[in-house]
């Protein structure tokens, strides 16, 4: 998520600190993982009371109430080490957290779907600068002619965070395409290109324009071609 002058003042603020602390807890995680000897000519270090240091660190967070809950897993040369949940999945019941549960990443996903948009861009299946209605024939409208996948991955679309688009969002059975169409009919709020408002609504349109652009599923060859 993007802080800055240029964030529209009717979304909440949220407090940093509390905002960026499962990414930093990742960021601990991922620095932890990176120093880890990697061929097999370097001794061989145990994991374990490291991992349990990371454990003590996200449960202090937990215990400072700073975060509800959290899941830690630590990996070593491709095995798990460490998988523990901490604090509650509903914490007025008292109901712990479980590891492998289905967490709602909301804007998390963003990077992904902008990671998989450059990577059909280098495919050639996508052009950057090209006509949004090159891709969904719902843009190929006077409003929403001129939007483009670069607008798209900077929020300067013309779309905005949210928009209420006639029916509940789970009553949406076309899935991403069908919001997406319906938004390219309505049109965009103002002049793409013209200022920057971090759009939903625009990351779902690139989804819809991913999805189309891959013959396969988009996530599964973008994992597998990063990791």
């Amino acid at each position: 998520m993007k802080f800055g002058a240029e964030l529209r003042p009717s979304i909440p603020q949220v407090k940093l600190s509390t905002f960026l602390k499962p990414f930093l807890i990742l960021c601990v995680v991922l620095i932890a993982a990176a120093c880890v000897p990697s061929t097999k000519t370097q001794p061989t270090t145990d994991p374990a009371p490291s991992a349990e240091r990371l454990a003590q660190i996200v449960q202090s967070f937990v215990d400072r109430d700073e975060i509800v809950s959290g899941e830690l897993l630590v990996m070593h040369r491709g095995e798990p080490v460490h998988h523990r949940a901490f604090g509650f999945n509903d914490r007025e019941a008292r109901r712990p957290m479980t590891t492998n549960t289905a967490f709602a990443v909301r804007s998390m996903s963003k990077s992904f779907t902008g990671m998989a948009a450059q990577m059909l861009v280098e495919e050639g299946k996508l052009e950057l600068d090209a006509p949004l209605a090159k891709y969904l024939p719902s843009f190929d409208n006077d409003r929403s002619r001129s939007v483009t996948i670069r607008h798209l991955l900077t929020h300067r679309s013309g779309f905005p965070f949210v928009r209420n688009l006639g029916k509940p969002l789970g009553a949406h059975t076309g899935g991403l395409r069908e919001l997406a169409d319906m938004a390219g009919e309505q049109g965009p709020d103002f002049a793409p290109g013209s200022r920057f408002v971090y759009s939903d609504v625009g990351s779902d349109i690139l989804g819809a324009v991913i999805a189309r652009g891959s013959r396969s599923n988009p996530w599964n060859n973008s994992f597998a071609t990063v990791w």
